[in-house]
């Protein structure tokens, strides 16, 4: 009996440091001064407020690099601004079939949510979104349904307009900041770069690179699913085991 209560007092001692790790490092997986949120962007959701900025003629261009933001208040707008400072980061849009013919965020730093760079023209860290390498066509983001065929050579690559192959694609695109903006419509703001053509056959010669549009859409924040940690599923497992041999003394 009296080595069954020894055994009892160490297991409760054992169970306690083990809550106290977990709590430790539920405290600790995520700095408390940062929040990181996921924004969900329908690719014809960003194609609508990018060609909405093109003054006139938006079938003559064709967009092969987006730059993505949270907006500043000295951008103009009615949404809602995210507190600065901010980090970025961006990840390959979301395919129902994954293609390597696919856009991806060129990543420029040196931690997960660090990646931003300057939009042309502009003072703040952005994602860039741009084609994947070495993929076999030009992937782009245009309303032009009729100028993109499979023959379609542009830059020496066929034209894919992603729009129409991946209907169903989303642009995920992730900010930290310390502020709280969890199911609230954050304005973002981006910059496109697109070719130009002479007409809206594509017809002709080459097109023009380089024409920057910019403007801002809303998108609501949610909260970026955090893995469990390591410490916590450990010390689960570990009580569940504990819990195991209890009940096979007590059986016994």
């Amino acid at each position: 009996m009296t080595t069954i209560k020894r055994t009892g007092t160490h297991l409760s001692k054992l169970i306690t440091t083990i809550f106290g790790l977990a709590i430790l490092a539920s405290l600790t997986a995520q700095p408390a001064s940062a929040t990181i949120y996921q924004f969900a962007i329908p690719v014809s959701s960003l194609l609508t407020a990018i060609t909405s900025a093109v003054p006139s003629a938006p079938d003559k261009y064709a967009f092969y690099d987006v730059f993505i933001r949270a907006s500043d208040p000295t951008d103009g707008g009615v949404g809602v601004f995210m507190t600065s400072p901010y980090n970025v980061n961006g990840t390959p849009y979301n395919t129902p079939a994954p293609s390597v013919d696919a856009w991806t965020d060129v990543v420029n730093g040196t931690n997960t949510y660090n990646d931003g760079i300057f939009a042309p023209g502009d003072g703040f860290l952005s994602i860039h979104f741009t084609a994947a390498a070495g993929i076999t066509r030009n992937p782009l983001l245009t309303t032009n349904t009729a100028a993109i065929t499979n023959t379609k050579v542009i830059d020496g690559k066929i034209a894919e307009n992603i729009n129409t192959t991946y209907p169903n694609a989303t642009f995920m695109v992730f900010i930290s900041s310390p502020g709280s903006y969890v199911g609230q419509a954050v304005q973002l703001e981006f910059y496109a770069v697109a070719y130009k053509f002479n007409d809206v056959a594509w017809s002709g010669a080459t097109p023009t690179k380089g024409s920057v549009f910019s403007g801002n859409f809303t998108e609501v924040a949610q909260l970026t699913p955090e893995p469990i940690s390591v410490v916590m599923t450990g010390g689960g497992m570990l009580l569940l085991a504990i819990a195991g041999i209890r009940r096979k003394r007590h059986i016994k």
